[in-house]
Order: C-alpha cells, then structure tokens, then sequence
C-alpha cells in the first residue's frame, strides 16, 4: 500500500514538472511553428504517452491473471 502511493506522489510530481516545461518551451515552438501544428504535437504527444502507459498497464492485468 505504501508502494503505490508512493508511486502515485511521483506521478504528480512529473506531470506538474512536464507541465511547468511545456508553457515555456510552446512559447518558443510558437516563433517558428503555427499554432495548428502545435496543438497536433502537443495532442499526438499526450495521446502517446497514454498509449504507452495503457500498455503497460494491460500487459500488468494479464500477468496478474
């Protein structure tokens, strides 16, 4: 029990430290690349990510079966 929070705490802590990077480093992105393209990084981005986590997730379920 005291693992997965622990795990839990991480998780927040890397999202709000992704998120604090990623105000920044769109404001740079913006002077070279337009706006729709942007979001369609930043959105093919998230949804990899959560690819990746589901993933991980489902191959945990099965062994756990």
């Amino acid at each position: 029990m005291k693992n997965t929070k622990f795990i839990a705490v991480l998780y927040a802590l890397l999202a709000a430290v992704f998120y604090a990077f990623s105000t920044p480093f769109s404001k740079l992105l913006l002077r070279e690349v337009p706006e729709v393209m942007l979001a369609s990084f930043l959105y093919l981005g998230a949804g990899t990510g959560m690819g990746i986590m589901y993933s991980f997730q489902w191959r945990k379920e099965e062994k756990e079966m």
